[in-house]
């Protein structure tokens, strides 16, 4: 169905300045390929927005793909999710906001409404040692 309604891109949203931090955006199955997020965490991105519309079954891709997507990148991931029944889909929910040591600093339901609000602050302490090294240490085969 997708593929009847998008083409794919050859580049990634540029990196942007908002309130003195670092963001950037990918697009609902994009998060899904670790070297996008690489690739924008190495242009400096601590921040990656993700608008998506993920149907229900596919759970895993807020569950662990976001959260290890966060923690190789060393940033936040914002995975907002819709919700709810809409034609023929139902979509699943569980936005999730995770730091770059791969825990969630947020998360909402399967169900219903959520907004999610958290410090920044909270995803800049995470010690180093809890973050991921695997940027200064890849080395493209």
């Amino acid at each position: 169905m997708e593929r009847r309604s998008f083409r794919p891109g050859d580049q990634l949203c540029p990196v942007f300045d908002l309130e003195g931090r670092k963001l950037a955006m990918l697009v609902c199955y994009d998060i899904e390929f670790p070297a996008h997020v690489a690739a924008l965490s190495r242009n400096g991105a601590g921040l990656i927005l993700v608008p998506t519309a993920n149907p229900a079954g596919f759970e895993h891709v807020q569950r662990v793909l976001v959260p290890a997507r966060a923690h190789e990148g060393n940033c936040t991931v914002a995975y907002a999710n819709l919700t709810g029944p809409e034609g023929d889909l139902t979509f699943g929910g569980l936005s999730v906001i995770a730091g770059p040591d791969g825990q969630p600093l947020a998360t909402a339901g399967a169900r219903g409404e959520a907004l999610l609000i958290v410090d920044l602050a909270a995803s800049d302490e995470v010690p180093e040692e809890l973050r991921s090294g695997q940027t200064a240490d890849f080395r493209p085969v």
